[in-house]
């Protein structure tokens, strides 16, 4: 079959092929789709333009017996800093109590202080 592809037996199949390219889409575009509320979409973004680490969405947090006490909406583990929505706020006790840092995506006026938390992008 390579023979024929580079002898030109089965024509322009090579050529074809060439022309089409494939869009893939970009990580913050893939992780959106998982982030159904809008301000927590917002706080995505503005990770990405600031050059920080993108979070895990939905990120289940266990305890030291690895029950699950909280789903945060975003969460960056390494640093223990998740932001919930008003519906996941009553997770917050359990978090705080396992050394996390909690935003609020409604309640998140300081962006700057938040972004800070962050890691830096690793390329």
């Amino acid at each position: 079959t390579s023979c024929g592809l580079r002898d030109g037996l089965y024509g322009g199949l090579l050529d074809a092929a060439d022309d089409r390219r494939v869009i893939l889409p970009s990580a913050v575009e893939l992780l959106i789709q998982d982030v159904l509320e809008q301000d927590a979409q917002r706080i995505v973004v503005a990770a990405e333009e600031a050059g920080r680490a993108l979070p895990e969405a939905g990120y289940e947090v266990a305890d030291a017996s690895g029950e699950i006490v909280a789903i945060a909406e975003l969460a960056w583990p390494g640093p223990k800093v998740c932001v919930l929505t008003n519906q996941q706020a009553e997770s917050e006790a359990a978090l705080r109590k396992l050394g996390w840092t909690i935003f609020m995506t409604d309640k998140l006026a300081d962006s700057e202080q938040f972004l800070a938390l962050l890691p830096q992008r690793i390329e």
